[in-house]
């Protein structure tokens, strides 16, 4: 993840120095400047959180290769590691939940085009209620509306 991360950074900067030698455009420079910096800082983010949350499964991990070998363990041991397997087995499947949330904190753009799709399928959802659509009378009789 964090090479992935560091090769997407490494993209931005070089078609940013693209950008810059095609484009001068001031305001679109500053609007593209401002998505890489938002992109990033999403990443950087979610790279934090991910070592944060991963961090206790891995020292759960090497803590439970390491008392394997330990023959005699009392119930409070037992259940103290237990309680701390559902821990951190908990913050493992939280990760890519909390992506989401990480996006929407951290980048203004991504708030702005939730906003607007969430806007969108509402609007949408009202235009198509119930509109009904009736057959045309070729034959001059008078038909009445179902009720």
């Amino acid at each position: 993840m964090i090479i992935c991360t560091l090769l997407i950074r490494k993209n931005l900067k070089e078609k940013r120095l693209r950008r810059r030698n095609l484009l001068n455009l001031r305001d679109n420079l500053c609007l593209q400047q401002k998505r890489d910096r938002q992109a990033l800082r999403m990443l950087f983010v979610q790279i934090i959180v991910f070592i944060l949350i991963t961090t206790p499964w891995m020292i759960y991990s090497i803590n439970n290769i390491i008392s394997s070998f330990i023959q005699n363990k009392t119930s409070d041991r037992i259940a103290i590691e237990n309680f701390i397997t559902t821990i951190a087995g908990a913050l493992a499947f939280l990760f890519p939940s909390l992506s989401f949330y990480l996006y929407t904190l951290t980048s203004s753009m991504f708030r702005d085009e939730l906003i607007s799709l969430i806007k969108h399928l509402f609007c949408c959802k009202y235009f198509i209620k119930n509109h009904r659509i009736e057959p045309t009378n070729t034959n001059g009789t008078q038909r009445t509306p179902m009720k």
